[in-house]
């Protein structure tokens, strides 16, 4: 199979390590977003609820869901667009980048700020919805867990 072939090829040139080129933005962005995410989360949930005086439901669980996907997008942007670059990079055969550091470094001194930013919008239209889906169900199956023990609990 291409998949195969493709594993023997990397090995045969790059040995072992070949496997695991640009593992670290990739871990630095996984990480990023996922403590952003849960970390974010219950206080924008409950800026929510004072804002609008929502009871637990969709409402509250989805809009709190949606600012919470602002925010990791705003955290994991830049790193895509690091990994991105190192990728391409790397992809290329040329070596543009000594690492993460370098390569973010050489986006902010040419393009600024923004150019880390490149991109956000289609990120957000992504992460957006998978975020509202995930945080809703988690959110409904709380709500369920915590009715389902209260029923089953001895009065």
């Amino acid at each position: 199979s291409a998949v195969l072939g493709t594993l023997r090829a990397i090995l045969k040139d790059e040995g072992l390590a070949g496997l695991y080129r640009g593992a670290t933005a990739a871990v630095l962005r996984v990480g990023l977003a996922s403590a952003t995410q849960l970390a974010c989360y219950d206080t924008c949930r409950r800026a929510v609820r004072r804002a609008t005086g929502w009871d637990a439901g969709v409402p509250l669980f989805a809009t709190a869901s949606f600012a919470t996907s602002a925010l990791v997008v705003a955290v994991m942007n830049p790193v895509d667009v690091v990994q991105t670059r190192l990728f391409a990079a790397a992809a290329s055969g040329r070596s543009y980048y000594s690492g993460v550091v370098q390569c973010a470094v050489d986006a902010l001194r040419h393009e600024g700020p923004r150019g880390l930013y490149k991109g956000a919008l289609a990120h957000y239209l992504r992460v957006g919805p998978h975020t509202v889906l995930v945080l809703v169900l988690w959110e409904q199956f709380k709500l369920w867990t915590h009715g389902a023990l209260r029923a089953a609990s001895p009065s």
